[in-house]
Parts: structure tokens; C-alpha cells; sequence
């Protein structure tokens, strides 16, 4: 498998758990994506973007927290 597509097939991954994590309590979340292996970051919690870096994983999990509740997921 070549490097591009192995990227797209674990980004897919990563998305799908990422995707189950709307909608929970962001200490719960935090909790469930250090079990499955993934890394993550706040980027963005009730109005407040934070800086973050440019580089690019395909395991880490972008969270926006809304009220304590995951609101939004990105991979990256």
C-alpha cells in the first residue's frame, strides 16, 4: 500500500471513532480516544480557538468543546 493511501485509509478510521464522540461529556471523550489508542486536542471550547500546531497526524482527533460537550470532530 502505498503512503498516500494508507494516510487516507487511517484518517477514514480515526474520523469513524471521532465521530462517536459527539455529543459526550469532553473528560469522557478525552477518556475514550486514550483508550482506543488515539491521540487528540481542544482546538476550539465556547467561543475560544486556541493555537495549535500546523503539522498533520492522521490519528489525532481535533475536539471543539461546546458547554463541556464535544460539538465538532476533525482529524488532523
Amino acid at each position: 500500500m502505498d503512503v498516500p493511501n494508507e494516510y487516507k485509509q487511517i484518517e477514514a478510521e480515526t474520523l469513524k471513532f471521532a465521530q462517536t464522540l459527539l455529543g459526550m461529556a469532553q473528560a469522557y471523550a478525552e477518556e475514550k480516544i486514550q483508550e482506543a489508542g488515539f491521540t487528540h486536542r481542544v482546538v476550539w471550547k465556547d467561543g475560544e480557538e486556541f493555537v495549535n500546531t500546523a503539522d498533520y497526524s492522521p490519528t489525532r482527533i481535533n475536539l471543539y468543546i461546546k458547554e463541556g460537550i464535544v460539538d465538532k470532530v476533525e482529524v488532523g
